[in-house]
């Protein structure tokens, strides 16, 4: 214990230890709770234009915010597997955080409270279930983690430096708008610096009070701090500090703490996430590669301002006294303040090893470790300065006790005064602070402007007009920024400086900057029509922390030029669809899009236009992940027809006419818009499709089976036949295998050869085949000398029956009817993905939906007139 007048934090337990937490520290994390629920529940981006889904790299309708957050998500649902790359073994982006996470969102899921889909791409029918996953994995860091910040510098500074000193960092970490506005994008930060203060906490306990468990446990800490993210990583030289003053201190050996130190370290990352382990080559060669990139020069992007800005140096100085991001706009002095206070503290007080002193050497270190690993990002990115910066709330707190404390000598027993003027102190440093983190909280939860942008648009540019987007030709014209739907308008790639504007000359231009505040840049030919600056109040960021990109939208003051090329041609296909008069159907598209210019994508029309359609649901039952469906013959007929395809918008090279456009008997449109010559996208019209709904009459399966031994399985042979089909006609196919590796399958007897493909391990082929007098097979390892097992085989006939006997359909996402005239018992496949959210219904009673051939959901139906139901079960 320390007397008298000494510098905050110069003793090794000033004020004492507070051993629960008063209601003033509790009140703060309640305070935290409160606002980031409320954000979270604002979350925004399933309903935007724009965004990619599951780190994939197509633009689709949902927005999935951080990259971070992604890799998160798609690991917490269980989508990630080793080998992938270095973001599959969880290194530097959560480990144990996701760990943890895959249980808690298994359960979520069971409990109907979340949908976690076998194929990930069915988020793209139903974003709503992406936005409630994203929310639920939100809520899980936060209680799990973020909320306990708070707590967490109370009990640190509350033990080391002072009781008032504790509350004021409980309230400062509580009231920071970047986790407002930031932690909702679902980055573990919070949960590597929850982690790595509690580590301060206990190394300062063991240089105070000794103790091999606080040892353990602050190295522990730290173990497990790293296994999440690597930010507190430097912490270890502080640990490093505390241990051996402490060590000088007590004339004890140095090699057994260390010993026991770094074993605990050890120990505690790798049990929180083992998987590095597995991909130690990968994760040397990423982070390789990860540091040329981070201390590559930055000529063509920010060269030029860094220029302007002093450079590296001065770019980073400019950081440190325009962190308003964590400290609001009245406090961003304050960090620089906190270091260069707790510095002339540690002279003064002679270098004494004190909690200060100890937080003072974490920050710089961190900051420190970040200008290395991030290398000139570090001078662009603020959120680098996460970790750094909650250091610097902690050394503000410790400012903020010594004056309380000081207070409190001056005014002495006078109570009330001492009382008031420390609230005084309050308002003046806490209501800015708030009013920053209501302002983030108050955007976070109303529309962005990128949202405002596209609403806007489409209520105000004519239908058909073209569009102008800064891209160029050799990119995709539709980014996470700039998303405009180029079936209704025709996007113009201008350039990434607006070079080709004057060649193409659209009627409209939209432009966006991450530079609010600044006044709108002059267009030559252009006049700014609108602008969306809401979050013009927010503190800055140079990337947008809060999503508060500025979005403008020109208008050409002369004669604007028509759109040609692929632009017309999208825009034309938008047209065909809206012309047809049946309100829903899908098109298949083949390398002929520029966003998706070498890809086999599946459209769906809705709202007069066409969306993107979960592709892999359908590729995905007919060929396995390591060698998806590239060719549109790589998808037969029949698939087509049970999937509802009614158009085919394809790039006419050689493959495609050789393979498909005669054998699928594909009728060429003459469609405005569509040239249609040889290597060009042309639409064609699939004379297969018969509707959205189907009744197939029941048939039952000729089955074979491997046979079981005592000793061993006798498989089926890899060459046989399936079915006599007397009459020819469509059958279905149920195939089990087993192969150690991707192995083709290959039907004959119909009017042509199809090639299936299984993976490796356990597979179920659920396919439909245009079946001749029989249906043979063969099976063939894809690699020479892999094996493959037939284990069970099963076919029977498959008559598909539309029109009149399917008297009348409406297929959608979220629910099916089909109604039946009287016939025989059988199954209604509907046109749509399944899934274990579906539920159906005949006559109105409960009936259990099942996977039909080729990844599309039947309900099976008795003999005579039915009414058959499906719906979404959220």
């Amino acid at each position: 214990m320390t007397t008298g007048r000494r510098p905050p934090g110069s003793g090794p337990d000033q004020g004492g230890g507070a051993v629960r937490p008063p209601a003033a520290a509790l009140l703060a994390v309640l305070l935290l709770l409160i606002v980031q629920l409320a954000a979270i529940s604002g979350l925004r981006g399933a309903a935007d234009p724009e965004g990619y889904p599951l780190n994939t790299s197509k633009p689709l309708r949902v927005n999935t915010f951080e990259d971070d957050g992604v890799i998160g998500l798609r690991a917490a649902l269980g989508y990630s597997t080793l080998h992938e790359d270095r973001f599959s073994y969880l290194f530097g982006v959560g480990g144990p955080v996701l760990h943890v996470a895959r249980p808690v969102m298994a359960a979520l899921d069971r409990l109907g409270l979340i949908t976690r889909f076998e194929d990930p791409s069915l988020y793209l029918l139903y974003p709503r279930e992406l936005t409630r996953a994203y929310k639920a994995f939100a809520v899980y860091q936060l209680l799990a983690f973020t909320m306990w910040l708070p707590l967490a510098g109370w009990l640190l500074l509350s033990r080391h430096v002072s009781r008032p000193a504790g509350v004021w960092g409980a309230w400062l970490l509580a009231l920071t708008p970047f986790l407002t506005g930031f932690e909702t994008r679902l980055k573990p930060d919070s949960a590597a610096l929850l982690m790595g203060v509690l580590s301060l906490h206990f190394a300062l306990n063991h240089f105070r009070d000794g103790g091999r468990r606080n040892l353990l446990a602050a190295w522990g800490l730290l173990g497990l701090s790293a296994s999440i993210k690597l930010t507190c990583v430097p912490f270890a030289g502080v640990l490093l500090w505390l241990g051996f003053v402490r060590a000088r201190r007590e004339g004890a050996p140095m090699l057994p703490w260390l010993a026991q130190a770094a074993g605990a370290c050890a120990a505690a990352f790798l049990v929180a996430n083992p998987l590095p382990l597995f991909g130690l080559g990968n994760i040397a060669r990423w982070l390789g590669g990860y540091m040329q990139v981070m201390h590559a020069p930055q000529a063509q992007a920010t060269g030029g301002q860094a220029a302007a800005q002093g450079g590296y140096y001065g770019q980073i100085l400019r950081h440190l006294f325009t962190l308003d991001v964590f400290f609001g706009p009245a406090l961003k002095w304050a960090y620089p303040a906190a270091l260069i206070g707790a510095g002339l503290l540690w002279v003064r007080a002679r270098f004494a090893v004190s909690a200060w002193a100890a937080l003072w050497a974490a920050c710089l270190l961190q900051m420190g470790y970040m200008a290395v690993a991030a290398g000139r990002t570090f001078a662009e990115i603020t959120y680098y300065y996460y970790t750094s910066s909650a250091l610097g709330l902690l050394l503000l707190a410790c400012g903020l006790g010594w004056v309380q404390a000081r207070i409190g000598e001056r005014l002495g027993e006078r109570g009330p005064a001492r009382r008031a003027m420390t609230a005084v102190l309050a308002v003046a440093v806490l209501a800015p602070l708030a009013n920053a983190d209501l302002a983030a909280l108050r955007y976070a939860t109303s529309p962005a402007n990128r949202q405002l942008c596209h609403a806007w648009i489409e209520s105000n540019v004519p239908g058909g007009a073209s569009v102008g987007v800064p891209l160029g030709d050799t990119g995709q014209p539709v980014s996470q920024f700039l998303r405009v739907d180029p079936f209704r308008w025709a996007v113009v790639a201008v350039g990434a400086r607006l070079e080709l504007l004057a060649e193409r000359r659209p009627e409209y231009l939209v432009l966006v900057s991450d530079k609010l505040g600044e006044p709108a840049p002059e267009v030559p030919g252009y006049r700014l029509a609108a602008w969306f600056d809401e979050g013009g109040s927010l503190p800055r960021d140079q990337i947008g922390l809060f999503q508060d990109e500025v979005y403008r939208v020109y208008r050409c003051e002369g004669r604007p030029l028509p759109p040609v090329g692929r632009a017309s041609a999208e825009l034309a296909l938008g047209d065909l669809a809206r012309r047809d008069p049946e309100q829903g159907f899908q098109v298949l598209q083949y390398q002929a899009t520029r966003f998706y210019p070498i890809t086999l994508d599946l459209f769906a029309k809705s709202g007069g236009t066409l969306l993107p359609y979960p592709t892999a649901a359908l590729a995905g039952s007919l060929r396995h992940a390591s060698s998806p469906a590239a060719f549109v013959h790589h998808v037969g007929p029949l698939a087509l027809t049970l999937w509802g395809v009614k158009y085919v918008y394809a790039r006419q090279d050689g493959e495609f006419r050789e393979n498909a456009l005669g054998p699928y008997g594909l009728k060429r449109l003459d469609a405005p818009g569509i040239g249609g010559v040889e290597n060009e996208p042309a639409a064609f019209l699939y004379p297969g499709y018969g509707g959205q709904a189907f009744f197939v009459p029941y048939t039952p399966w000729t089955a074979q089976a491997a046979l079981r031994g005592l000793i061993r399985l006798r498989p089926l042979p890899n060459a046989g036949r399936l079915l006599e089909n007397p009459g020819g006609g469509p059958v279905e196919l149920r195939l089990e295998i087993e192969s150690d590796g991707p192995a083709d399958v290959v039907l004959t007897g119909g009017p042509a050869r199809r090639s299936f493909l299984a993976g490796p391990g356990a597979t179920v082929l659920r396919v439909p085949y245009e079946g001749g007098e029989h249906v043979d097979y063969e099976l063939n390892p894809a690699k020479a000398g892999g094996t493959v097992r037939l284990l069970k085989a099963e076919a029977r006939p498959m008559p598909l029956a539309g029109a009149p006997l399917v008297k009348r359909a409406s297929v959608g996402a979220m629910a099916a009817f089909a109604e039946l005239e009287p016939g025989p018992q059988g199954r209604v496949l509907f046109a749509l993905p399944w899934h274990h959210r579906w539920a159906a219904e005949v006559d109105g009673r409960a009936a259990r939906p099942e996977p039909g051939p080729a990844g599309v959901v039947a309900v099976p139906v008795p003999a005579g007139a039915r009414q058959a139901a499906l719906r979404f079960v959220d």
